[in-house]
């Protein structure tokens, strides 16, 4: 699916739950998405490049996107045609939302930095898929069953 697309549908959840989310966050979220996809449909959610940026994983095009609300609050905001989204996605996508809305950003930074695709990798290089779907394939960070 779109990153940007997703990006917008995440927020739009986090919305749903009264719960304030940041760029930083959103960033961290979507590489969680990433990742537990891999876990369990074996496929990425999306095609675009994870970065090892100094605050943790980021997709760029995601945080160009929403820069220009700095570190306040996103709303979603972006009108997008519907993406082919299958109910276990939204059932995965939904089980981060509401884990990690209840963790602060910076404990995701944390938990991001910790992570062996993070350290891995070199400042400002890209994040390679298949250390995040080798890891999530044997890591469950946020606790998400399959």
């Amino acid at each position: 699916m779109d990153s940007i697309w997703l990006a917008n549908y995440v927020i739009s959840l986090f919305e749903d739950r009264d719960a304030p989310i940041t760029n930083l966050k959103l960033q961290k979220v979507l590489y969680y998405i990433q990742g537990y996809f891999y876990r369990w449909f074996g496929k990425p959610a999306f095609l675009d490049d994870i970065y090892h940026w100094q605050y943790g994983p980021v997709v760029p095009v995601v945080y160009y996107a929403y820069n220009d609300n700095g570190s306040d609050s996103l709303e979603s905001r972006l009108i997008l045609p519907g993406c082919e989204i299958e109910d276990r996605e939204k059932e995965l996508i939904s089980a981060i939302v509401k884990k990690c809305s209840g963790i602060s950003t910076s404990r995701l930074v944390s938990m991001t930095h910790s992570e062996t695709p993070w350290r891995i990798t070199g400042s400002g290089d890209i994040i390679d898929k298949s250390s995040i779907e080798k890891y999530f394939l044997h890591c469950d960070p946020l606790e998400i069953k399959s």
